[in-house]
């Protein structure tokens, strides 16, 4: 699941964007009766994660089915509302009113979502643990909804994604472990089947449920074979079937935690020590490593008894200078070398009776000429016999110092994949993406799946998701990422902008938006055609202030919460009170 851009697809002769001062550009303004039911986060559940991904939630959602560019939200009265345009004015309606939600007050309660699974159906979440699903009647004009069934999930959740196959839907949401210590939040995906029964009622069948520290980028459902695609930080773990996940839930226990691989086990040493790293699950605690340490023997391990690292070591050790952390689900030991300066050809000493090396070191002393020669093949753009000086940094290939690297170019910290799941939870493709930064997700036009968008250099590239290849695994297609469209040089100026929030684009891909927390909304477009196409527009919108009615002035500015793309240069904004519309 590689992400190879084409070329035909990158303008390489890009110079930048030109304000377009056209005075054509207005705002049409729709007074809301009722604001967009927006989530607040308490104390108790303030994280990175959780601020993330509640901030950054947009309350707007586009049919993909209706071509007049109908958008929905749930209002403060829990209500569905359509916000639909003609002739360049806006109206809102209700369509679809929901019971009121109940959540304790020590409960997390998400934002209300939807999704569309089919051109017929839709999925709703309160927020609060009810699934709605709803049946869309599109003959007429406009569509009328209807409830065809609830299903009680019981703990607060977010819908991610839905799909509709065989009178069946198939749907994930992500649900929280919450700690009541220091420990770190886990994050539940939980995808299950719903089927519709008599008297109004959904009942779930065959689910699966994953576990991570992170709360996905990227979200999809594969309507070929259910397999659930993701976008994350860090890696999610299968739990089996038995184990009950629930929002007021402390974090997988220990004992209940399945760990059906050895952690991964990298090393390496310098003239004093030897460092060894082992990536452990997301609820593994200092508290649960067991450590015994000789000058010759070592017996490293967890308390489920679950072994890390245990043998006779190949050299011997200081053990007073040898220690171990844990880190962002790391375990990191340090053996200090009881001989500095002797080189290591092992850590382990191989067991009686076997000749292999249980952790060979992979250095040059212990490779054959061929891989030599294949390392030195595959670097060789980036090494040079020729020695560069100061004279050279002037040339055209001179030398680049990461002092010359911008804060918007840095890698992050953590790392990101294209991680593929089974439907039982099994993982079966991967990819690293942590050059490549994720800057929104977007329905095209005909798309089974949603699309990505992701920073490539300074340009932004959407790709494609499909499963048309073919796979090594019985019945199951290899996921590819097609390449389909590019904008330019907004990778870059996306990371400038300090107060983004959202970035979209319409479903045809022809110009991209970047709207800030309040305010301020950034419209990308090329120029007409017949021009000059080594630059491109920009129109920039600012909302009007909220104004006092008794003294006229203006007040403290909306907060924007959601947005959509259409095509012709049209774009929705939603903010805590009304929704505007930007024409270019």
């Amino acid at each position: 699941m590689g992400l190879r851009p084409k070329r035909n697809l990158l303008n390489h002769n890009f110079e930048g964007y030109k304000l377009s001062c056209s005075d054509s550009n207005s705002i049409v303004k729709f007074q809301l009766e009722q604001g967009p039911l927006c989530a607040k986060l308490s104390e108790k559940y303030y994280s990175f994660q959780l601020v993330r991904s509640f901030s950054s939630f947009n309350h707007l959602v586009q049919d993909p089915y209706d071509s007049t560019g109908c958008c929905y939200f749930v209002d403060q009265g829990l209500n569905a509302v359509r916000c639909s345009i003609s002739c360049d004015e806006i109206k809102a309606v209700p369509v679809l009113s929901l019971p009121s939600r109940s959540c304790c007050q020590d409960t997390l309660c998400y934002h209300p979502s939807l999704v569309f699974s089919g051109q017929s159906t839709a999925v709703l979440s309160d927020g609060c643990g009810q699934l709605y699903l709803v049946a869309i009647d599109r003959q007429g004009q406009p569509a009328t909804w209807t409830t065809l069934g609830v299903f009680q999930y019981g703990d607060s959740c977010l819908l991610l994604d839905s799909i509709e196959k065989d009178g069946r839907w198939l749907c994930t949401v992500l649900t929280l472990n919450a700690s009541e210590s220091d420990n770190p939040n886990v994050h539940v995906l939980h995808s299950f089947h719903l089927e519709a029964s008599d008297g109004g009622q959904l009942m779930s069948t065959s689910s699966s449920q994953l576990a991570g520290p992170s709360i996905p980028l990227y979200t999809s459902l594969c309507p070929s074979d259910g397999s659930l695609i993701l976008l994350c930080e860090g890696r999610f773990s299968s739990l089996s079937s038995n184990e009950v996940i629930s929002a007021a839930s402390p974090v997988v226990s220990v004992e209940a935690r399945s760990l059906s691989k050895k952690p991964c086990l990298d090393w390496q040493q310098t003239p004093e020590d030897v460092t060894v790293v082992f990536d452990l699950e997301p609820d593994v605690k200092s508290r649960d490593i067991v450590y015994n340490l000789s000058c010759s023997e070592i017996s490293l391990g967890l308390s489920d008894g679950v072994s890390l690292l245990r043998g006779q070591l190949a050299e011997r050790v200081d053990v007073e200078g040898s220690a171990w952390t844990i880190e962002n689900h790391r375990l990191e030991l340090c053996l200090s070398k009881y001989q500095p300066g002797k080189q290591w050809t092992s850590l382990l000493v191989a067991s009686s009776g076997t000749s292999e090396d249980p952790f060979p070191l992979r250095s040059v002393e212990n490779m054959t000429e061929e891989e030599k020669e294949t390392i030195l093949r595959q670097m060789e753009h980036l090494t040079s016999e020729k020695l560069v000086t100061d004279a050279d940094l002037g040339q055209q290939h001179g030398a680049m110092f990461h002092q010359e690297l911008e804060d918007c170019d840095k890698l992050p910290d953590k790392e990101h994949h294209f991680i593929r799941y089974r439907a039982d939870g099994r993982l079966i493709q991967l990819t690293n993406v942590d050059a490549n930064q994720w800057l929104c997700n977007t329905r095209l036009a005909g798309a089974a799946m949603l699309s990505v968008c992701l920073r490539c250099d300074v340009d932004a590239c959407i790709w494609q998701p499909n499963d048309s290849a073919e796979c090594g695994l019985p019945s199951v297609k290899a996921l590819q990422c097609e390449h389909v469209a590019t904008f330019d040089a907004l990778g870059y100026v996306a990371a400038s902008k300090q107060q983004k929030k959202f970035v979209t684009c319409p479903c045809d891909a022809s110009y991209s938006v970047i709207c800030e927390y309040s305010r301020n909304v950034f419209i990308y477009y090329p120029q007409p055609s017949g021009e000059n196409q080594s630059s491109a527009l920009q129109s920039i919108f600012c909302l009007p202030a909220e104004e006092d009615a008794a003294s006229g002035t203006a007040t403290t500015e909306e907060s924007i919460v959601g947005i959509v793309a259409l095509p012709l240069l049209r774009v929705l904004v939603l903010t805590d009170h009304n929704v505007y519309l930007l024409k270019v």
